[in-house]
C-alpha cells in the first residue's frame, strides 16, 4: 500500500463497553460501532482525539500528523488507555474504506489552535499516550491539595503527580513585581498594569497564545473545569496588561482573532445561568470590559461585542471614565505627600 493521503488515525480496537461509542476529533463528536477503524485524510497539524470514559467523564490526548504519517493505536483492557502499535500497511489498506473521513471544519479548528505546538503540549500535559480527562487537575490544584494536608499532617509523603496534571503557568494575582524595591506610584502602577508579571509568565508572546488556545479547547472539548479557569484567568491577565498590548500589536491582533473565535465556539449554556453555566460570567464580562477599554472602535472589537450581544446578552461597558475637563486637578504622583490628608491615597 502507498502512503494514504494526509494524516490516518488508524485504531485496531476500542474499549468495548457499548456496542456503541462516541468518539471524536478536535470539536467533533460522532457515534461509532465495532467496524470503525479510524479517521482518515486529517490535515496535518495538532489534533486532540477523544473519547468516553465511564458514563459521563470524556479523556482524550493531543497528537501532531504529517501528510502521509500513520498513527496505529490500540485499546489496552488492562492499562485501560490507548497505547501505539506497528504499522500493519496490508490490514490497513484493506480496511481503509471503513475510516471515517476527517469530519471537523479545518479552519475553524486552526482558528482555535494554530499558535500550539508540539512542544507546548508536551510541556503542559497531554500529548499521546498520556491521557488528560474531564477531571485532571492542574499543577497549581495540586499544590494547594497538598500543602492543605500537610498543614493538617506535615509527615505526609505524596506520590508524583506531574505526569497526572496540566501544567498550566500558575497566575497569582497578588503576587508583586520582585525586582529593585519600586516608588509608591511604581507598586500603583504595577498592581494596575500587570505587563510585567504577563513578561515573566511568558518571555514568548506566542507560548501565551498557545497556552490561552490549549486550555480553551480541552475545556470545551472534555468539560475540563481546571481549563476553564486556566482560560479566563489568562483572558483577565491579558485585559490588564495594557502596556503590553499596546507595544506588541501583533500580539494583540492574534489575540483579539482567537479571543472571537473562541466566543463564536463556546456553548452559549456554559456561559449562561443553566446548571452547565460554570464560566465565572463576572470575571469574563470585567475582563472583556477591560479589554474594550484598549480597542473600542477598532474593526476586531465591534465583532466581539456584537457576539457578546447575540450570544449571551452582554452590552459592554466602555469603562474609559468621562470626566469635568473644566473641573479637575492634575495631581503628580511622583511629588506624593504622605502627609497631606487630601491626597490621593497610594494604594
Amino acid at each position: 500500500m502507498a502512503k494514504p493521503p494526509l494524516g490516518t488515525l488508524w485504531i485496531q480496537s476500542l474499549p468495548s463497553r457499548s456496542p456503541d461509542y462516541i468518539i471524536g476529533i478536535d470539536t467533533a463528536f460522532f457515534n461509532v460501532n465495532h467496524i470503525f477503524k479510524g479517521i482518515k485524510v486529517i490535515p496535518p497539524g495538532i489534533h486532540l482525539f477523544h473519547y468516553l470514559e465511564g458514563e459521563s467523564m470524556r479523556a482524550g490526548w493531543w497528537f501532531e500528523i504529517k501528510d502521509g504519517d500513520i498513527l496505529s493505536i490500540d485499546w489496552d483492557c488492562e492499562q485501560e488507555e490507548f497505547r501505539a502499535k506497528s504499522v500493519d500497511l496490508e490490514k490497513i489498506a484493506q480496511e481503509y474504506p471503513l475510516l471515517v473521513s476527517y469530519p471537523e471544519n479545518h479552519e475553524s479548528w486552526l482558528a482555535l489552535t494554530k499558535h500550539i505546538e508540539k512542544s507546548d503540549v508536551v510541556e503542559v500535559g497531554g500529548a499521546f499516550p498520556r491521557t488528560i480527562t474531564t477531571a485532571t487537575p492542574s499543577k497549581e490544584e495540586n499544590q494547594v491539595l497538598e500543602a492543605t494536608l500537610k498543614e493538617k499532617n506535615p509527615k505526609q509523603t505524596f506520590d508524583d503527580q506531574s505526569t497526572k496534571e496540566l501544567n498550566f503557568s500558575i497566575i497569582n494575582f497578588k503576587e508583586t513585581e520582585r525586582e529593585l524595591p519600586h516608588s509608591d506610584a511604581e507598586v500603583t502602577r504595577n498592581a494596575l498594569d500587570r505587563s510585567w508579571q504577563l513578561r515573566q509568565l511568558f518571555p514568548s508572546a506566542r507560548r501565551l497564545l498557545a497556552e490561552f488556545q490549549m486550555a480553551f479547547a480541552v475545556f470545551l472539548v472534555l468539560a475540563n473545569l481546571c481549563s476553564c479557569t486556566q482560560w479566563t484567568s489568562l483572558l483577565r491577565l491579558v485585559s490588564v496588561s495594557e502596556t503590553f498590548l499596546r507595544k506588541n500589536s501583533d500580539f494583540a491582533i492574534h489575540y483579539l482573532e482567537t479571543l472571537l473565535h473562541q466566543l463564536e465556539k463556546i456553548p452559549e449554556e456554559y456561559v449562561g445561568t443553566s446548571e452547565l453555566g460554570v464560566v465565572d460570567t463576572k470575571m469574563l464580562v470585567n475582563a472583556l470590559e477591560q479589554l474594550g477599554s484598549i480597542f473600542h472602535g477598532t474593526s476586531r472589537w465591534q465583532a466581539i461585542e456584537k457576539v457578546c450581544q447575540t450570544r449571551f446578552g452582554f452590552h459592554l461597558k466602555n469603562l474609559v471614565g468621562s470626566f469635568d475637563k473644566e473641573n479637575f486637578e492634575v495631581y503628580n504622583i511622583e511629588d506624593h505627600d504622605t502627609d497631606d490628608e487630601d491626597a490621593p491615597a497610594i494604594v
